[in-house]
């Protein structure tokens, strides 16, 4: 068990500089304190810093960077496009998953993952489409004996 002058000594240590406030967290947690209780400990003594707030970004131009914020009717439920039940839920799972083609406003497929897009229809009888992911080499293909 520790006592109060032990830990008067570890906050003053932390204070000064000698021991970190991540060390001193986990000793704490190792005996038993809960987390709330060792950032008051931390709090009392004018050790706990919250994180300071960003300066407002301000772009050059339109799209020069910055927080990227996207507005939908409704927000995405799920952030799995497998299980995903709506366009919502695409749209927010495309933030995570990457498709090997993409479309443009005419239906044209645009590569996104892929090395290229294919051309040619996608009727029953067509032959199978092979898609390169980008930096990938093309399998050697040999006849059938």
């Amino acid at each position: 068990m520790i006592d109060e002058h032990v830990l008067l000594e570890w906050l003053d240590r932390v204070r000064r500089g000698t021991l970190g406030r991540r060390a001193f967290t986990r000793s704490l947690l190792a005996l038993g304190l809960t987390p709330p209780l060792v950032a008051e400990l931390l709090r009392s003594r004018g050790l706990a810093y919250a994180q300071p707030k960003r300066p407002a970004f301000t772009p050059s131009r339109r799209g020069g960077g910055g927080d990227l914020k996207l507005l939908w009717w409704q927000a995405p439920t799920i952030l799995n496009q497998h299980l995903a039940v709506g366009v919502k839920d695409g749209d927010g799972a495309r933030l995570f998953y990457e498709p090997l083609v993409s479309f443009d406003p005419d239906g044209n497929f645009v590569p996104v993952l892929a090395a290229e897009a294919c051309t040619g229809t996608t009727a029953s009888r067509s032959p199978p489409t092979t898609w390169f992911s980008r930096g990938s080499t093309p399998p050697i293909r040999r006849p059938w004996r």
